[in-house]
């Protein structure tokens, strides 16, 4: 149930950060904050084709989540 919530939140952020920032290629981009009581970061990496790469993990843990996609 965890990846599936996770998974809808990161389409919701894809979205929103996709139509809200304009992330310029080659360069890494980072991004904290909350979810319920535990503090998050999201850090990613933009291509020059599109292509994003990055991680995301509970900073409490900090065991990183790799994360692709495509825009």
């Amino acid at each position: 149930m965890k990846r599936i919530s996770f998974f809808f939140i990161l389409v919701i952020l894809s979205i929103s950060f996709a139509q809200a920032l304009d992330i310029e290629p080659n360069r890494w981009v980072d991004f904290t904050g909350k979810l319920g009581n535990s503090d998050i970061q999201l850090s990613i990496y933009r291509f020059s084709d599109g292509t994003i790469k990055g991680n995301y993990c509970y900073k409490k843990f900090e065991k990183k989540i790799p994360l692709t996609g495509k825009i």
